[in-house]
């Protein structure tokens, strides 16, 4: 809206024409580093987001391995106890 007045004004030799065409330069400029900022700035969410899921599923696959270790562990100790227990009764 504020470029098409600005352009406008300009078209009807507007007085301070000079001015508004430097503003609309400067607004135009700005605007192009905004958008470009704002990628980057996509990019690197995008990137933190993936570096994340990947710590998430190696967390998770730790803690499930380390979950079945001790599980193994106390299945040995059941059994053992079991034989041991079996074994005082006879």
């Amino acid at each position: 809206m504020c470029l098409q007045e600005g352009e406008g004004l300009m078209k009807q030799h507007h007085y301070a024409s000079r001015d508004i065409e430097d503003q609309i330069k400067h607004l135009e400029l700005t605007w192009s580093s905004l958008l470009a900022a704002s990628e980057e700035k996509k990019e690197r969410l995008q990137q933190a987001y993936q570096v994340s899921r990947k710590s998430i599923h190696c967390s998770h696959f730790w803690l499930s391995s380390h979950l079945v270790v001790q599980m193994e562990q106390l299945v040995d100790c059941v059994c053992v106890s079991e034989s041991v227990h079996l074994g005082n009764n006879f």
